[in-house]
């Protein structure tokens, strides 16, 4: 298969080095999906909406934390001669919170 997802950050609020962020990514892909002779060929397409926190610990270092814990998602996968399955999502689980994946921490360096 593939799939693409761009995505874009707005900052919402700013308290000097520290501020938060709003992450959407816009997925889409395809492929095949199935074993041996029964595959059938799918399409896909998704949004996923989730704060993001900043914190410049520096003028050319940041530390970005993605709280996947809380998101607003939207899927498609379209599966040729068979049915769409859609998917909505709001999600506010903070059981989640230690679950690998719910919470991501990054550094970004500014050039």
């Amino acid at each position: 298969g593939w799939g693409l997802a761009p995505y874009a950050r707005y900052s919402f609020v700013e308290f000097g080095k520290f501020s938060v962020w709003g992450s959407a990514a816009l997925a889409f892909g395809g492929g095949e999906t199935g074993v041996g002779d029964n595959t059938e060929k799918f399409t896909a397409f998704g949004l996923d909406i989730h704060p993001v926190l900043k914190y410049d610990l520096s003028d050319k270092f940041t530390l970005l934390t993605n709280l996947n814990f809380l998101n607003i998602g939207f899927t498609q996968v379209n599966v040729k001669d068979a049915a769409t399955v859609t998917n909505f999502g709001l999600g506010v689980d903070a059981g989640d919170v230690a679950t690998l994946g719910a919470i991501n921490i990054g550094f970004l360096y500014k050039f």
